[in-house]
């Protein structure tokens, strides 16, 4: 949404609640606003924004309008300053680098092109848990082999659990379920081949649901149609009333679904659609139609929606050429830091391997992540602290080559100066696990007076940002950006780790789960009851994997040997994770400088405080913004506490916002000392810098999302041996 609606909450006054209602009726008088409100918090549309809207129109007085307004700002400054990537008010457009233009090229309205409305995977698994809790239902629910456990001749290997000794009925329950029937026919099938009863061969199969072996239940996938496969597996219910039952309520969810979709641009239809949609979710699966922040970080709604903006962008040789030796030495330095941690990290799997294999024992893959999760999970204390400390320090060697501007409070360094320093500091070397090969820088641009100057927003270290489901539902050639991905795979193999579906860190909108699967050279293992591999790919179990020592260190395959991949390469993705956003110059500090390479600022002006210094009284806000500027703070910077996950935009003009960072420092206040500083960052680009406008001039805030691939000319490390059998 545009940046210009924020610009009507500053005020010269403190606690002018006149003015202050006048700039929330204005943000509220907005559709657009309206419309967002009602897929981001309903409740808000249906208890109070329509009257709060006609109560300010009409100067009536106004219930709860301090909090109103608050709640107003929030949203407000989320919309309208930040480059969150979610429905239509952060909407997705694409850009090339194209040598035909200079400088920036846009085309378009700047509005939205398109839109689509998909169900949350969360929705349809609670659907499918109230059929499958259904006595009509339960003889047909699904039965299959868990994914996480290894299942031998005589034997299954549990993650985290003992082994189990298997009975020839087992046996044949176990290759029954391999089909994946409903109860009741996995149940006959196996009566048939062992000669027990259907109630025997039932009642065995209950207890190797009990033991983990086999799960029972629908299964649903984290992507952006996850009722199509409930779909499927609903058509194969034989019991034709029962299956006619289901498929009406798929029918009449994907139809009110459909109804969400149509009524995009009307906030009243959107909000109607949606407490249609919403009722009758409840009645099938007789839970809420929406998850507290505190059940769930994300994903709260039955549905959501992602958007492409109607706009396409050009970026010339001219910008390029002054991006490329600054991104090179970050992208340097990331490497450094994404090999320097899998050395590290190495290192402990090495130790817990020697403990683990003591009296030769063979080790599962599952023993050994378990014994070094909290390594991997970066817990304070662990090795990643000690290399991000190393990290910073030679940045810091780096940055005294620089020049110090005490005026501007920033660091210029040039790419000139350091040129045989920066390489000693950060050597090169091959990844250490196939995905470390992607950086993803998120870069701005400022419109300056004589053109354009690059601002690094984030460097997401080892990870390609754009494997997110939402970039491909939103891409204008899906195919392209497979093709892209399969083309940086051609000489490498990937392993990948699959988290359960109920893992906090999965979306079926962002990464993880990846959105591109890579024929022949992508391979999976899970440690949980989610497949999640892509049909007629084999996820391998954890439990079924063996670690062994070679002479260049540890490496993971299973017993028959089709493959073999070094540890670090099998836990790749709990590495990416490690350290994503491990990425800054600068350790923390009450006040830290600008730092400019060449001409592209790499790391923006930044304050640390703890939240106890800082005045927190709601009616008091100008002696807040008094205190901030004294600190040095600009009028327009972005913070962050423990207390919100992200950060959020403050205009120290604008008293409600300062309202909403009063009420953040009073939660700050109550945290333990080590965790109740506040963050704050200079915004920059800064709103007169905005270059992304509309058709009718009205500015946004805007991010590049770039994705570097280290070239890789030879082949990876993974050994695939297709001449061994599958287990």
């Amino acid at each position: 949404m545009p940046f210009d609606w924020l610009a009507g909450l500053s005020s010269d006054t403190d606690v002018d609640a006149e003015g202050q209602s006048v700039a929330a009726g204005r943000v509220m008088s907005e559709p657009r606003f309206v419309e967002a409100l009602a897929w981001q918090n309903p409740a808000v549309v249906r208890s109070w924004l329509a009257k709060h809207v006609k109560a300010a129109e009409s100067g009536s007085p106004l219930r709860r309008s301090g909090y109103r307004q608050a709640v107003i700002g929030r949203y407000a400054q989320r919309y309208c300053a930040k480059n969150d990537t979610i429905g239509f008010f952060g909407p997705v457009a694409w850009a090339r680098f194209d040598e035909s233009v200079n400088g920036l090229r846009a085309s378009g309205s700047g509005r939205i092109r398109r839109r689509s409305v998909h169900f949350e995977t969360w929705a349809v698994e609670a659907l499918a848990a109230a059929w499958q809790a259904d006595p009509e239902v339960a003889a047909h629910v699904p039965i299959r082999l868990n994914p996480a456990v290894s299942f031998e001749e005589r034997r299954a290997r549990r993650p985290w659990r003992g082994d189990v000794e298997l009975t020839t009925r087992q046996r044949a329950l176990i290759d029954a379920a391999r089909a994946q029937f409903g109860l009741g026919e996995t149940s006959k099938v196996a009566a048939a081949r062992t000669g027990c009863t259907e109630a025997e061969a039932e009642r065995e199969l209950g207890a190797l649901v009990e033991a983990g072996l086999v799960l029972a239940g629908f299964v649903v996938p984290l992507d952006e149609q996850p009722e199509i496969a409930l779909r499927h597996q609903v058509s194969r219910i034989a019991d034709d009333a029962v299956r006619s039952r289901l498929l009406g309520v798929l029918d009449d969810l994907d139809s009110l679904r459909g109804d969400v979709a149509e009524a995009a641009g009307d906030p009243l239809a959107v909000h109607a659609a949606l407490e249609r949609l919403g009722g009758t979710f409840t009645a099938a699966a007789a839970v809420a139609a929406g998850r507290t922040k505190q059940e769930s970080p994300r994903g709260r709604t039955v549905v959501y929606q992602d958007s492409r903006r109607d706009l396409d962008v050009m970026v010339g040789p001219d910008l390029l050429d002054g991006l490329r030796a600054p991104l090179g030495l970050l992208l340097d330095s990331a490497s450094w830091l994404a090999s320097e941690t899998g050395s590290a990290v190495g290192e402990v799997l090495a130790g817990c391997y020697r403990s683990l294999s003591r009296g030769s024992r063979e080790v599962r893959l599952s023993e050994l992540y378990f014994s070094a999760a909290d390594v991997l999970a970066g817990a304070e204390g662990t090795v990643v602290h000690e290399v991000v400390d190393d990290f910073r320090a030679r940045w810091a060697e780096l940055l005294r080559h620089g020049r110090r501007d005490g005026d501007l409070d920033e660091i210029r360094l040039s790419t000139e100066d350091v040129a045989r320093l920066a390489p000693a500091l950060f050597p090169a070397g091959e990844p250490a696990w196939t995905a470390a090969r992607y950086h993803s820088p998120d870069l701005m641009l400022a419109r300056t007076g004589d053109g354009y100057r690059w601002v690094l927003g984030e460097l997401h270290v080892a990870m390609n940002t754009l494997e997110s489901r939402l970039f491909h539902t939103q891409a204008d050639d899906r195919t392209e950006l497979n093709a892209a991905v399969a083309a940086d795979m051609s000489m490498a193999v990937r392993v990948i780790a699959l988290q359960p579906n109920d893992s906090p860190e999965v979306s079926p909108r962002t990464y993880p789960p990846l959105a591109v699967h890579v024929s022949d050279q992508y391979l999976y293992w899970s440690f949980g009851e989610d497949s999640g591999a892509p049909e007629q790919s084999r996820t391998w179990p954890a439990a079924g994997l063996l670690v062994s020592q070679r002479a260049g260190g540890l490496v993971v395959g299973p017993p028959c040997g089709t493959w073999t991949a070094p540890v670090l390469e099998v836990l790749g993705e709990f590495l990416s994770a490690l350290v994503v956003d491990r990425f800054q110059l600068l350790p923390p500090a009450p006040r830290r400088p600008r730092v400019v390479i060449d001409d592209v600022v790499v790391s923006r002006r930044s304050w640390r405080v703890p939240a106890g210094d800082l005045p927190c009284d709601a009616t008091k806000v100008a002696v807040l913004a008094d205190v901030l500027r004294a600190l040095g703070v600009p009028r327009h910077a972005f913070v962050r506490t423990a207390v919100e996950n992200k950060p959020f935009y403050v205009d120290l003009d604008a008293p409600l916002l300062l309202r909403n960072l009063s009420r953040v420092l009073r939660l700050a206040r109550e945290l333990p000392p080590e965790r109740g500083h506040v963050d704050i960052v200079e915004m920059s680009p800064a709103p007169d810098e905005l270059w992304l406008t509309d058709d009718a001039a009205q500015r946004y805030t805007s991010e590049f999302r770039v994705i570097a691939v280290h070239d890789l000319s030879a082949p990876g490390a993974v050994a695939v041996d297709p001449t061994r059998g599958q287990e």
